[in-house]
């Protein structure tokens, strides 16, 4: 399906939804507590869908109350295979989760999620005892996960950190996270110590290692989502380009990574700039964008691009060329070209991939486009063009 976009300038206020990272990571700990958890401003995107219907799968209950409150409680024991869809984070959590209970996982994953596969699990559980079967879109893998030292790629993914701290405190022994390599996307690591901290979790990061105490339990009370940084910045770009719209319910003392936005456009609005991505990768694509509209840029520590949805780099290469924007990518560098746009009706294509889907909503702030395939933003903000509409975009659906 086609979302036909006419050039448009936005007006408004906008309560902006809760982050996605947060809600991940508040439904695995209210589930580790095996108590009941009230969670608040809950995103149910796609990805936060597939987590409740993962841990449900390992014995929890989730009720959607309303809109956006979940209540989440410990069911019985039970294993089941977990359906992980498009949803890296989802997988690469749930694994240690599942370990951890039963001592076996199974997950059912797209074509897209199984090429980018679990290699660093390989790797972080050598010489433990653990097998891994990757096999026709199947993951398994069977083994105890049991306290020690363990070292772990840092620069491959934050997620497999993330997943190995939800666990490691449950065990029956103190252990040691060791960060091997440069950490990219350390505010996500952050922001798993500030949640489980929350839940009562003792954790200590010193240096490139993170020490964790075992014998722990977690805590459970209610917990408010905050507004997603993500999500704000493909509609706060609009302001910088004739637009006036309000974004609501952000926190200025966020640990997300993706604040980073507000200066990086900064940077761009006024001049080329020279952009290290590697700790808020999921930028790049409205950074691109902003760039190709305003003096180019240059951004470095653009490697895994190429491992998320689609080959963002790439993608943004096919769909801006439409247009006449000149992009050249190589070793973990892609330049955006300051070039002059032509203007004309346009159809995009998303790449199945929701942020370029909504990356490119901001060329209708110059011309008439269309985005073919937009519903994949239901994997992050599925209320997304609905939210341009109200804001006076002019919109249709075909």
């Amino acid at each position: 399906m086609k979302v036909r976009i006419n050039k448009s300038v936005l007006k408004g206020n906008v309560d902006i939804i809760g982050s996605k990272s947060y809600a991940h990571r508040y439904i695995i700990a209210s589930f580790l507590s095996r108590k009941e958890n009230r969670l608040l401003n809950v995103p149910l995107s796609d990805d936060i869908i597939t987590t409740l219907n993962a841990i449900k799968a390992l014995g929890a209950k989730y009720s959607i109350l309303d809109k956006d409150t979940v209540l989440i409680n410990y069911d019985e024991s039970r294993f089941n295979e977990i359906e992980c869809l498009e949803s890296g984070s989802t997988l690469r959590f749930m694994i240690p989760v599942s370990l951890y209970l039963y001592g076996k996982s199974r997950f059912k994953v797209s074509y897209r999620l199984f090429k980018r596969g679990i290699e660093e699990y390989k790797h972080i559980f050598k010489n433990k005892n653990i097998e891994i079967k990757t096999e026709n879109n199947i993951i398994e893998l069977n083994g105890i996960i049991t306290p020690g030292v363990y070292n772990v790629d840092a620069s491959s993914s934050s997620q497999y950190v993330s997943g190995m701290l939800f666990v490691l405190p449950l065990l029956d022994g103190d252990s040691v996270l060791v960060l091997d390599n440069q950490i990219n996307s350390k505010p996500y690591i952050d922001i798993t110590i500030s949640v489980l901290r929350e839940y009562g979790i003792n954790i200590d990061m010193i240096d490139n290692k993170i020490f964790v105490k075992g014998n722990q339990s977690y805590n459970n009370f209610v917990h408010y989502v905050e507004g997603d940084y993500s999500s704000a910045s493909f509609i706060d770009a609009f302001n910088y380009f004739g637009s006036n719209v309000k974004i609501n319910g952000l926190n200025n003392d966020s640990l997300q990574g993706d604040k980073k936005y507000i200066e990086y456009f900064s940077q761009l609005k006024n001049k080329y700039s020279v952009i290290d991505v590697s700790n808020s990768i999921d930028l790049a694509p409205i950074l691109f964008v902003f760039a190709s509209l305003k003096h180019g840029g240059k951004f470095t520590g653009t490697d895994r691009l190429m491992i998320k949805e689609s080959n963002r780099s790439e993608a943004i290469k096919e769909e801006l060329g439409k247009i006449g924007i000149d992009i050249e990518i190589g070793n973990n560098f892609v330049i955006i070209n300051q070039n002059d746009i032509k203007i004309k009706n346009v159809c995009f294509i998303s790449h199945n991939d929701h942020r370029i889907a909504m990356a490119l909503s901001l060329y209708s702030t110059i011309m008439n486009i269309e985005i073919d395939d937009y519903e994949c933003v239901n994997k992050s903000y599925k209320e997304y063009f609905d939210v341009l509409k109200s804001l006076g975009a002019d919109i249709y659906y075909e």
